[in-house]
């Protein structure tokens, strides 16, 4: 059977779209970039975790693994291959035959390079028969999902918005600011070609700003980690502040103002990256991506202005940018806008902030599709 998919491994959290031709719908799941080792004897799995078997090895992947992705620009790393072939069987039925069209992304700035963008496609996308052998819950036993890759769609990240909504980009000037875990990318787009000149990148994504949260608000109250700092992070507007365990409404409404005015300040550093590359501002479509940009929403409307366009679904923009794009070369069809939950596995609370921020994204549970 053929399936088409789309992966989108961050260094957060590995984003996957399916797209069914016989059902005309499309689906989406998501865990932790976290590979460590595993058995498959192991029956105390954490939620939003799974067991898988590549080449001989064992890996536990997802939340209750060990390993976090490095925070480096290139992807091209075992933990990425492991985690974007884990969520393909994952997508896949073992009592099947599987051909698997796939579509995965890469930084704009590496897409460029030919060489850089051949090379981790055969990296991460190999050749011939695929086995990866699966325990996605505990009390079922391991099954072995074998699978083929006929297509292999490398896009460039950030690129992803513009598939998705085709006709309102293809005749202007755009740029795209992805804002991810270690870094913010802007790319800058005449209709659909890219316009490298005008690129830039810069280390404020949200770790970045976590780590520097965390740190400003321990010298101003009392010691912060960055944990407490990230749930601050993904709560309401009215509730991002400090809550004391001996109610203090005065720390409340100072930490309130800090942090807000910390976030402001952080967006100001991002439209300081664009001014340094010329963009111009007033007279182009401005979007912004990534699950930072949902949680930054009301910052980025007060330092942009309220024109700038935000990704209704942020957290999955790329990965269903991607699926559009390969079913469009593929079956030359429209995938439709209704999305649906894999759902099926038992990680009932929220197993990831996406790389591409804190924001915590309720649908985002493993799921066992096969």
């Amino acid at each position: 059977m053929d399936r088409y998919l789309a992966i989108d491994s961050g260094k957060n959290a590995t984003k996957v779209a399916i797209y069914d031709p016989e059902k005309n719908s499309t689906k989406k799941l998501a865990f932790l970039t976290k590979i460590g080792d595993g058995d498959f004897s192991d029956d105390s799995i954490e939620s939003g975790t799974f067991l898988a078997e590549m080449d001989g090895k064992v890996y536990k992947v997802g939340k209750g693994a060990k390993f976090n992705a490095e925070l480096e620009t290139s992807k091209m790393t075992d933990i990425h291959k492991i985690c974007t072939l884990s969520a393909i069987a994952m997508c896949l039925n073992a009592d099947e035959e599987n051909t698997v069209h796939v579509a995965i992304g890469i930084p704009v700035k590496e897409f460029e390079n030919v060489e850089k963008r051949n090379a981790y496609r055969n990296f991460i996308l190999p050749d011939g028969e695929i086995s990866v052998k699966l325990k996605p819950k505990n009390g079922e036993e391991p099954k072995t999902v074998k699978f083929t890759i006929k297509t292999k769609l490398v896009a460039p990240e950030s690129s992803s918005v513009l598939y998705l909504n085709p006709t309102k980009f293809q005749n202007t000037t755009t740029a795209t600011v992805d804002i991810g875990s270690l870094n913010v990318n802007g790319s800058y787009w005449s209709g659909f070609d890219l316009d490298s000149e005008f690129s830039m990148t810069g280390e404020l994504g949200s770790q970045i700003l976590i780590a520097g949260l965390a740190q400003e608000l321990s010298a101003e109250f009392s010691r912060c980690d960055e944990k407490l700092v990230a749930s601050i992070l993904r709560q309401p507007l009215d509730k991002r502040h400090l809550t004391p365990i001996r109610q203090n409404p005065e720390v409340e409404q100072r930490s309130a103002e800090f942090i807000h005015k910390y976030l402001v300040e952080h967006v100001r550093k991002i439209k300081a990256l664009c001014n340094a590359k010329n963009w111009s501002l007033d007279y182009m479509e401005l979007v912004f991506i990534g699950g930072t940009s949902k949680m930054l929403e009301n910052e980025l409307y007060e330092v942009f202005g309220h024109e700038i366009y935000i990704a209704p679904d942020p957290v999955y923009a790329n990965v269903l940018g991607f699926l559009t794009k390969l079913c469009s070369k593929t079956l030359k069809i429209v995938i439709p806008d209704a999305i649906e939950v894999m759902d099926k596995m038992n990680a009932s609370d929220v197993v990831y902030s996406d790389e591409d921020g804190v924001g915590d994204d309720e649908d985002g549970e493993i799921a066992d599709v096969g």
